[in-house]
């Protein structure tokens, strides 16, 4: 019997948590390794600061900072407790919040510097204090969530007074348009395309930036564009991740649609890839996407 489709973001990524990772393409990670370098997070993860790592999915956010911090700071286990950061890594879905968990456990390992736990929270209700956080970060996951000011009211009360908040979104997927739905339209031009399974005003900066300001951010929100890439080390795996991620589009079709469809998307991935450095430090190539980035001050 065939599984039915979720019904809310939370339970897609609740089904889809032990592979989260490996099917973004690394374009989650890019984007956190990006904020996480913005002068406005430079002092994330140091002693006596608390952070939200927001809608964590497997926490790559929590996991970054703990890296970056012990490449700054030598061997871990060294530093007093009396001084430790705190990082509370908070998502909806209980299987992501079991791999973040684990994940959280083997990164940290002795290191008396960092304080880190995980939650199943969703993020229009933080069970926090107001006042809580001084670094909070949502990255790529106001989007998919239920009530999406709520969620940004939430992070705005529990930010204290002079703490930052960074959030993300997508204003481009760069293989939806001239990869998916192209392969598509030329092998069944009268069905509809597929559709992205979110509000479409979350693709529009200003949409991002007008929820925060409802949200009393109003006149402290910095907006940017960043570059990010769905990618792998050769086109091949950038194909074989989007033909899994996509298989939903020709689950009806025939097998020789099925092939014509990957052949396709092959065929038009390997136009628009450009090489780039993925977030592993290896060489890939990746399709161009485009990241929003709001920075908020309370």
């Amino acid at each position: 019997m065939e599984e039915a489709p979720p019904k809310t973001a939370a339970e897609h990524f609740n089904r889809s948590a032990e592979n989260y990772e490996k099917y973004t393409g690394g374009c989650t990670r890019e984007v956190a390794q990006y904020i996480l370098s913005l002068p406005q997070l430079a002092d994330a993860g140091a002693p006596g600061t608390v952070v939200l790592d927001n809608a964590c999915g497997s926490a790559l956010v929590a996991e970054e900072i703990i890296l970056q911090r012990r490449r700054g700071q030598g061997q871990p286990g060294q530093a007093s407790t009396a001084t430790t950061a705190t990082i509370h890594a908070v998502d909806a879905a209980p299987n992501m919040i079991n791999v973040a968990r684990r994940k959280i456990q083997d990164v940290l390992g002795d290191d008396a510097s960092l304080s880190a736990t995980t939650h199943v929270m969703p993020g229009e209700k933080l069970d926090f204090p107001s006042a809580t956080f001084s670094h909070s970060i949502t990255n790529l996951g106001i989007l998919f969530f239920q009530d999406g000011l709520a969620g940004a009211r939430e992070i705005h009360r529990t930010l204290r007074p002079g703490g930052v908040a960074v959030l993300t979104s997508w204003s481009d997927l760069g293989y939806i348009d001239p990869v998916v739905k192209a392969a598509q339209l030329e092998i069944r031009p009268g069905e509809p395309t597929y559709q992205l399974p979110l509000p479409p005003q979350w693709l529009l900066p200003s949409h991002l930036e007008s929820v925060l300001n409802q949200a009393g951010f109003d006149g402290q929100v910095e907006m940017s564009a960043r570059k990010a890439h769905y990618g792998a080390e050769t086109v091949d795996g950038v194909v074989e991740l989007l033909a899994h991620s996509f298989q939903a589009v020709a689950k009806d079709w025939s097998d020789d649609e099925k092939v014509r469809f990957r052949a396709l998307m092959r065929e038009k991935t390997e136009r628009i890839v450009e090489e780039y450095t993925m977030p592993d430090g290896r060489p890939g190539v990746g399709i161009v996407m485009m990241a929003t980035v709001a920075v908020c001050r309370k």
